[in-house]
C-alpha cells in the first residue's frame, strides 16, 4: 500500500491531563506514525475532571481555525521511537476547545464529522468512555446524512464494567451506540466477557484482545541511576520505598495501601511510601496521611516521564490495590523497571501479569501489609519477581501491540461493514436523544444527562457514592 493510500485513522481520546488512558493514546498515536502505511490523527480534548499539567511534554502550537476547531502539532519526544528519528515529526492533531458535557456532545459530533470529512479518516477510533463513543456514533450518521462515505467505526473499550453497570447515564449511551459500532477491541479478558453480557456485543464484532497501548521497554529500562538520586534528595527519601503511580481517584485504593502502610510501619520503621501522580483526591489522600500520623508518605505530584522511571527503578516494590482496573500501563511500567509488583486480584489485571505479580484481594489492608512485608524481608523472592517482571514486560511492546492493533484494522476493512445505518441523526433503534435539552427517551422511561454523566465512580470517594467529588487538586 502506497502512503498516499494509507489507512488514515482518527484516534479520539484525551491527551492533555495525566491517566492511563491518556498515556495510551500517546502511545498509539506514536506507534501508529512508525508504521508504513498508517496515518494517525489525534482528535482530543480535556476531561472535565482533569487535573492538566502544565504542559511539560510535547509542545502545543496552535492555529485556530473555526470555533470549534484548532489544529496543533504535537511533536515526537525524541525518547518515543523505536526507530531512529533524525528530526521530531508533527502528528495532525485536533483539540476540542469547548467543554465536554452533554450540552456540547451535539457540537463534539459535529466537530468529528468535520474532522473526518476534511481529512477523509478511514477509520474513527474512540478509545472509550461510553460518551466518545455515542459522540462517534452521531458524527458518523451525520456524515452519511451529507452523502459522505462514512468511516469504519472501530473502539477500543478499556472501561471495567464493575462500575458500568452501575452508572445507568454511561451503560444507557453505550448501549444506544453498540449497533452502529463495526468492531470494538477489549484491553482484557473481562472486559470481553462483560461486553457480551452488559451490551449484547456479539462474537463477530469483537477483535482479538489486546491491552492499550503497550510501553516502551528500552526507554523505561535506560540507566537513570543519577536522576534516582537527584529526586531522592528533592523529595527527602532517605529509605527503601515503595511506590506507587497513578491518577488519585477512589478505585486505585491509595486509602488501602495508606491504612496498609501504617502496619507495615509497626514492623518496619526504615521504609517510605512514594506515591506519584496527582487527581482529583490528592488533598484529601494527604489529610488522611495526617490523621494516621504516616510521616514517611511523599506525594510527588506530577512528573515527566523520566522522573517517573528514576523513581520505579529506585523503588524496593510497587504497590497498586485497585479495586477495580481493566488494565494498568503502570503495573506494566513497573514490571519493566524490574521492580516486584503488588497488585489486587481484580479486573483484567490477573489476565495479563499471570505469575508474575503478588496478587491481593482488595480493600485488604492487612493481606496487603502482609505481602509487602513478605517481600521487603525475602530477598530471595524479590529477586525472582523481578525477573519475572521484567520478561513479562517484554510483551507489551509499544510497537509490537501497535502492529497487532492494525492488523486487527484491517480485517474490519477487508470484510467490509456490516452495519445497518439510518439517517436518522438522533434515533438509536428504540432510543432518542435530545441534543438541546441533553434528554435520552428510552422505551420506558426519559433520562436527563447531567455533567455527572462524564464523571466515572473511580472520582467518587466511598463505594456507590458516584457523582458526588472534590474540588479539583491544582497542586
Amino acid at each position: 500500500m502506497e502512503k498516499n493510500d494509507a489507512i488514515k485513522i482518527g484516534i479520539i481520546g484525551p491527551y492533555l491531563s495525566s491517566s492511563g488512558t491518556v498515556t495510551h493514546v500517546r502511545t498509539l498515536v506514536h506507534g501508529f506514525h512508525q508504521i508504513s502505511n498508517v496515518d494517525p490523527i489525534l482528535i482530543t480534548y480535556i476531561e472535565p475532571n482533569a487535573v492538566v499539567n502544565k504542559l511539560k511534554g510535547p509542545k502545543l502550537h496552535t492555529n485556530r481555525r473555526n470555533r470549534y476547531v484548532s489544529e496543533i502539532e504535537i511533536l515526537l519526544p525524541s525518547s518515543m521511537p523505536e526507530k531512529s528519528i533524525e528530526k521530531e515529526v508533527p502528528i495532525p492533531t485536533y483539540l476540542f476547545e469547548d467543554s465536554i458535557n452533554p450540552s456540547s456532545f451535539d457540537q463534539f459530533s459535529d466537530y468529528l464529522k468535520y474532522i473526518s470529512i476534511q481529512e477523509n479518516i478511514t477509520v474513527l477510533m474512540p478509545q472509550i468512555k461510553p460518551f466518545t463513543l455515542f459522540c462517534s456514533v452521531m458524527a458518523t450518521k451525520k456524515i452519511i446524512k451529507e452523502g459522505y462515505q462514512p468511516p469504519y467505526l472501530i473502539g477500543v473499550w478499556h472501561s471495567n464494567f464493575g462500575w458500568i453497570k452501575d452508572a445507568t447515564y454511561h451503560l444507557t449511551m453505550a448501549r444506544m451506540a453498540r449497533p452502529y459500532v463495526d468492531a470494538i477491541i477489549p484491553v482484557s479478558e473481562n472486559v470481553k466477557n462483560d461486553l457480551k453480557k452488559y451490551l449484547g456485543v456479539k462474537n463477530n464484532e469483537l477483535l482479538e484482545i489486546i491491552p492499550p497501548g503497550g510501553i516502551n521497554v528500552a526507554n523505561i529500562q535506560k540507566d537513570r541511576e543519577a536522576l534516582t538520586v537527584t529526586l531522592k534528595k528533592r523529595f527527602n527519601i532517605n529509605n527503601q520505598y515503595i511506590a506507587f503511580l497513578g491518577r488519585h481517584l477512589f478505585n486505585k485504593g491509595i486509602d488501602t495501601l495508606l491504612k496498609a502502610f501504617k502496619i507495615v510501619k509497626e514492623s518496619k520503621q526504615d521504609i517510605s511510601l512514594v506515591i506519584m501522580g496527582s487527581g482529583p483526591f490528592t488533598n484529601h489522600y494527604k489529610k488522611m496521611k495526617d490523621e494516621l500520623n504516616l510521616k514517611d508518605v511523599i506525594f510527588t505530584g506530577y512528573l515527566s516521564d523520566d522522573e517517573v522511571y528514576a523513581l520505579l527503578q529506585g523503588a524496593s516494590l510497587f504497590c497498586l490495590p485497585s479495586r477495580w482496573e481493566s488494565f494498568s500501563i503502570s503495573v506494566l511500567e513497573a514490571m519493566a523497571a524490574g521492580r516486584p509488583v503488588i497488585c489486587t486480584n481484580v479486573g483484567g489485571i490477573p489476565y495479563w501479569v499471570g505469575d508474575s505479580v503478588i496478587l491481593v484481594s482488595p480493600d485488604n489492608p492487612s493481606e496487603l501489609a502482609k505481602s509487602i512485608i513478605t517481600i521487603l524481608s525475602n530477598n530471595s523472592l524479590a529477586k525472582e519477581l523481578s525477573k519475572k517482571s521484567l520478561q513479562k514486560a517484554k510483551e507489551y511492546d509499544w510497537m509490537r501491540l501497535a502492529r497487532k492493533t492494525i492488523e486487527e484494522v484491517q480485517k474490519v476493512i477487508v470484510r467490509h461493514s456490516n452495519v445497518c445505518w439510518d439517517d436518522k441523526t438522533y434515533e438509536f433503534g428504540d432510543y432518542h436523544f435530545d441534543p438541546r435539552k441533553g434528554i435520552i427517551t428510552t422505551p420506558t422511561s426519559q433520562m436527563l444527562i447531567q455533567d455527572d454523566a462524564l464523571f466515572f465512580p473511580s472520582e467518587a470517594l466511598e463505594a456507590g457514592n458516584y457523582f458526588i467529588h472534590l474540588e479539583t487538586d491544582s497542586s
